[in-house]
């Protein structure tokens, strides 16, 4: 697996590859905390999880998909 970090003034983003080059985690990083969304995805593309940070706690509603991207699951935080 590849890392990829996007670095702005405010805010990093750490995208995470497979060796195919399929994108299977993207994460935005705040003063060192989790801040904004956060992907995951399967190895075919399609979405695992999806869901926000603020300050390193998880926000709003998660989604959890199956592999045909179909929402098994939400939790309200």
């Amino acid at each position: 697996m590849k890392e990829r970090i996007t670095k702005t003034k405010q805010k990093d983003k750490v995208v995470i590859v497979n060796n195919s080059g399929t994108v299977i985690r993207e994460r935005n990083f705040q003063n060192d905390q989790l801040n904004g969304p956060i992907k995951v995805f399967y190895d075919n593309g399609q979405p695992r999880l999806q869901g926000q940070y603020k300050n390193n706690t998880r926000i709003g509603v998660w989604k959890h998909f199956d592999p045909e991207g179909k929402v098994v699951l939400e939790e309200t935080f």
